[in-house]
């Protein structure tokens, strides 16, 4: 009987061995996803920057995250123990010149992470704000310029007159950390299905802390 399943084994090994990795392979992959997707913690606050002219290395994007960690306005939202920050970068710029100067791909993108994202707080070129205040997706954060005593040439207007962006380049986090850029703006979304109401709640104290 043993003999019978070793050589069934051999022989399969044999006829099919390539198919038997590909299909090893398939499952450790897909095996690492699920395991990822189990363990996932959702961060406290993701924050999106979506810019040309606001360059960021990844050891820049950790410290602007690590900051803003150990800054004391940031909550553990998520019971884990540990105040963690997402810091996400997109190109705005046009992928595709036969398109236009919105671009092709990365527009595209950009319509789907500005329309549905799940981001609290947003850091963009300033023609970027404009491009997607159709959505109606800002909040007016008139507040946080009246605290920090914002100039009028600093904050950026909807076309309705509401305040929906601060320019950070020049300012807060950002300036002490040595970086500049050319009219990008902070703002803030409003509560959206896609975005944790906690994380919400908490991101214009976020906000005004990378503002100061």
């Amino acid at each position: 009987m043993m003999k019978k399943i070793i050589y069934f084994f051999k022989n399969y090994w044999y006829y099919y061995k390539i198919y038997a990795i590909i299909a090893a392979f398939v499952l450790f992959a897909a095996g690492i996803t699920i395991y990822e997707k189990v363990t996932y913690e959702k961060p406290d606050m993701i924050i999106d920057c979506l810019s040309d002219n606001l360059f960021l290395t990844s050891d820049t994007i950790t410290a602007i995250c690590e900051d803003i960690e150990n800054s004391g306005c940031l909550e553990d939202i998520n019971g884990d123990e540990k105040v963690r920050v997402s810091f996400s970068t997109y190109s705005a710029g046009a992928s595709d010149s036969t398109l236009g100067t919105d671009g092709g791909s990365a527009y595209e993108l950009m319509e789907i992470k500005m329309a549905v994202g799940n981001s609290a707080i947003i850091v963009a070129d300033k023609k970027v704000i404009e491009r997607y205040e159709k959505y109606n997706i800002y909040k007016d954060i008139s507040e946080i310029a009246e605290k920090l005593s914002v100039p009028g040439e600093d904050v950026l207007h909807s076309s309705n007159g509401t305040l929906i962006g601060i320019r950070v380049d020049n300012r807060g986090i950002l300036n002490k950390l040595g970086l500049s850029g050319k009219e990008v703006f902070l703002t803030l979304r409003v509560p959206m299905d896609s975005t944790d109401d906690k994380m919400i709640e908490q991101a214009p104290a976020v906000a005004e802390y990378m503002l100061k």
